[in-house]
């Protein structure tokens, strides 16, 4: 309702900041002040107790995430500071990048809040943060602006390690002969990571077969994309590249999946948000009806179709029911 209410006014920047800004306020008091919310919150607990335990030392790579634990610790907040902080940045830089894009934000979030807001954000309180953080890297990128591109993704990786790995599409603008360089190079940082901060994705026996609809959506946005690949041509190089990058993380999560279905899962995040920013571009200031009227539509078709059998057949839903300590 509130992106139609955008699209159709004639509302100006300002006011446009003001209404983003309420809503992002009232999600973060609704959601932010949540409690035993999601299968990993004892998980954290964990967490949150042995990185205060030696607040000072460095031994963390995920420095960022170490800094609001050991903030909220200072300041006598426990884990639900920590949790109230990774909401707040989360849905700021959610809503940021998407406008810096051009898009707008309440269509954007709609389309991908079941996996980014939901099954990432209320559960995996770190990556959470990093995800916020890639979508106004993604803008970044897109727009070519790859400095600040590499910035917000080493920032973002503070949070997660994993965000590191987005370096990577710093490159996509390489020649071919090139490219195999950067997958050499992008796999042996993945192999360290897999190795060492996070062997237990690959150690454990746990099947996460969520994977599953992480990837359907990137597929649905893939084939989206080839559909109109005239279009996609026609807007550059630099765009044609970013959307052929897209289209071939279905099979790369894949074949990640067959070592580590968690870790496919977490990489599947980020792809989900670029695929979707990708996409609705597509549809900006398009002739093609097509285009500007069913590429969001598309995407929030397939977004609301996983989420529904999440909902029905996951096993972890019973974690995510909604219990607040200040709202009850």
């Amino acid at each position: 309702m509130l992106g139609w209410l955008v699209s159709k006014s004639r509302l100006e920047g300002s006011s446009v900041f003001c209404i983003l800004f309420l809503y992002v306020v009232a999600i973060v008091l609704l959601f932010g002040t949540r409690f035993e919310v999601g299968q990993d919150w004892f998980s954290y607990i964990r967490v949150y107790e042995r990185l205060v335990e030696n607040p000072w030392s460095f031994d963390d790579l995920e420095i960022g995430y170490k800094f609001l634990n050991v903030l909220s610790y200072y300041a006598g907040w426990g884990i639900l500071g920590v949790v109230f902080m990774a909401t707040l940045l989360l849905m700021s830089f959610t809503m940021w990048g998407a406008w810096s894009a051009g898009l707008n934000p309440f269509y954007f979030f709609a389309a991908v809040a079941p996996y980014h807001f939901v099954m990432s954000g209320m559960n995996l309180t770190t990556q959470s943060i990093a995800l916020g953080i890639s979508v106004l890297a993604f803008s970044r990128l897109i727009s070519g602006r790859l400095l600040s591109y590499c910035f917000l993704v080493v920032f973002a990786s503070l949070f997660h390690s994993s965000a590191i790995l987005l370096i990577a599409l710093a490159f996509y603008k390489i020649k071919k002969r090139y490219i195999v360089f950067i997958a050499s190079f992008l796999a042996s940082v993945a192999y360290f990571f897999s190795r060492t901060v996070y062997s237990q994705y690959f150690d454990t026996t746990m099947d996460n077969a969520g994977i599953y609809l992480r990837v359907g959506f990137v597929f649905v946005a893939s084939i989206f994309i080839l559909i109109n690949i005239g279009k996609v041509r026609s807007m550059g190089f630099g765009f044609y590249r970013l959307c052929m990058v897209s289209v071939f993380s279905v099979p790369v999560i894949l074949l990640v999946a067959f070592l580590s279905t968690t870790m496919a899962d977490r990489f599947s995040y980020y792809f989900i948000l670029l695929s979707a920013m990708l996409v609705m571009r597509l549809g900006i200031n398009s002739d093609a009806r097509f285009l500007s009227n069913y590429g969001g539509l598309a995407l929030f078709a397939s977004s609301f179709v996983a989420f529904s059998l999440w909902v029905a057949f996951s096993s972890y839903t019973q974690s995510y029911i909604y219990k607040s300590y200040l709202f009850g």
